[in-house]
């Protein structure tokens, strides 16, 4: 990481003249890149890395934390000059940074930044924008890594390379491809989520408790690979692998045509048998599709391909305007494959609730309200306290408790740092007023009627007047 961008320069080179006289020949050494030319695992595959799993892993290569790293040399250089600040160690580990795997401009700035300071031309197509084109609605990507725990054990034991697919983070996919397995959101073993970019952990471990991540040894025999999935699962699989091929084919996919040809063709079925029964077999109202034809609002990557599943044609078919199969299946109303329902809301796990709840009263945990208890368990309150209602009533009170000592301890530090920067102002002559106090500490701290107290009693101390007391 510490190796310099040199610039390219000459070498003259002696060689024997065609007379015995000698001549010189220039040869040009490259520059060199600022980080390593680290390889994208499984490029050009349906299994290729994502762009901030290749982040991470280019900072465990240079042996330093793959934050660290983004904060010292690429903060700096992104557009507008943004500042190294807190707001910016948030931004790595949450939803920012699952949008540098997106279509947007996100991508695109961080994709361009790091080809430039590992010399890779490549990188871009780590990043959804090569995988569905342009397609500008959001909500294409899950809000927090998800992972695999099989594919990491199988990785872990042929000594192979743990990183993270893209393909795991399409929010369509919800289970492993290979396994037939639901891709995991939180640790199993402190139940949170997981950092986008890692501060300092191991690939494949716990970005919190630095924790395994995959399937031990004695847990694998419960974790048996399924048979077959689900028929909308292996149509989804087919359908990302169609756009994939074409975008890598083309050089990008441009949605128009898909919305262009999807009007065409609903409106020739909504001549034989109305927009009634169109809305009954997909799902969709008349209104929202006139809604994405006129891109007033853009449909998610999940819409689209559910609708196409249910008119059984795939989107980069109706691209190209094969749309007839779409016009029969909605002219004999009688669909051979099933309406995809929206997922139901995660059920909730007794055991893993009841670790949590119970490391947290333990001391085991920081102390969590009970807001925080559920988002990191991904439940709603209500469930929650309905089910367990005992320990949710201590939670909150031991929540109530552990901010009103966190109150109290920040209100003794804001009175200490009021009593030195009393003491500052009068050692260099300066009478310490409010003003001239408020201005050497944070906020508005001298509107705490404890600090006022606590500049009274200094300025008595030094025999000083207490103006306006």
């Amino acid at each position: 990481m510490n190796a310099t961008v040199l610039p390219a320069f000459s070498v003259r080179i002696l060689s024997p003249g065609t007379q015995g006289l000698e001549t010189f020949q220039e040869s040009n050494i490259p520059a060199r890149s600022r980080f390593y030319r680290l390889e994208p695992q499984a490029m050009g595959s349906l299994w290729q890395e994502s762009f901030t799993s290749y982040l991470n892993r280019l900072g465990w290569t240079h042996h330093v934390s793959p934050r660290a790293m983004i904060m010292q040399e690429v903060i700096p250089l992104l557009d507008k000059g943004q500042e190294i600040s807190r707001h910016w160690l948030g931004a790595l580990s949450a939803a920012y940074a699952m949008s540098m795997n997106g279509a947007g401009l996100t991508a695109l700035e961080w994709t361009e930044i790091f080809e430039k300071l590992t010399m890779r031309s490549d990188l871009h197509l780590l990043t959804l924008r090569w995988w569905i084109g342009n397609l500008s609605s959001l909500g294409h990507l899950h809000p927090h890594p998800v992972w695999c725990p099989m594919c990491y054990s199988e990785w872990q034991a042929q000594e192979l390379c743990i990183y993270q697919p893209l393909l795991w983070f399409f929010k369509v996919i919800t289970t492993c491809p290979r396994h037939h397995k639901p891709l995991a959101s939180h640790c199993p073993h402190c139940q949170k989520t997981q950092s986008v970019i890692a501060l300092q952990t191991r690939p494949g471990h716990c970005t919190k408790c630095n924790q395994w991540l995959g399937i031990s040894s004695h847990e694998e025999s419960s974790h048996k690979m399924e048979d077959d999935p689900m028929q909308w699962e292996r149509w989804v699989l087919q359908a990302l692998q169609e756009l994939r091929t074409a975008s890598t084919t083309t050089g990008g996919i441009n949605w128009e045509p898909f919305f262009t040809q999807l009007a065409a063709g609903l409106a020739s079925a909504a001549n034989l048998v109305g927009w009634k029964q169109i809305g009954r077999l997909t799902g969709v109202k008349q209104f929202t599709f006139h809604q994405w034809f006129e891109q007033r609002w853009m449909p998610s990557l999940e819409t689209i391909l559910q609708l196409c599943y249910v008119c059984e044609v795939t989107p980069f078919q109706i691209m190209k305007g094969e749309i007839s199969p779409l016009i029969e299946v909605i002219t004999r109303n009688t669909p051979s494959r099933p309406p995809v329902h929206r997922r139901a809301k995660s059920k909730v796990d007794p055991e893993r609730s009841l670790e949590l709840i119970r490391a947290v009263l333990d001391g085991r945990e920081k102390p969590l309200s009970q807001a925080q208890l559920c988002k990191r368990l991904g439940y709603g309150h209500r469930t929650l306290k309905y089910l367990f209602p005992e320990e949710c009533a201590l939670i909150v009170k031991l929540a109530r408790e552990d901010k009103k000592q966190r109150r109290a301890q920040q209100t003794l530090q804001t009175c200490e740092r009021v009593r030195q920067a009393v003491f500052s102002l009068h050692e260099q002559g300066i009478y310490p007023s409010v003003h001239k106090v408020q201005s050497l500490l944070i906020g508005g701290s001298m509107l705490l009627p404890e600090a006022r107290e606590t500049w009274h009693a200094t300025l008595q101390e030094f025999g000083l007047e207490t103006r306006g007391k």
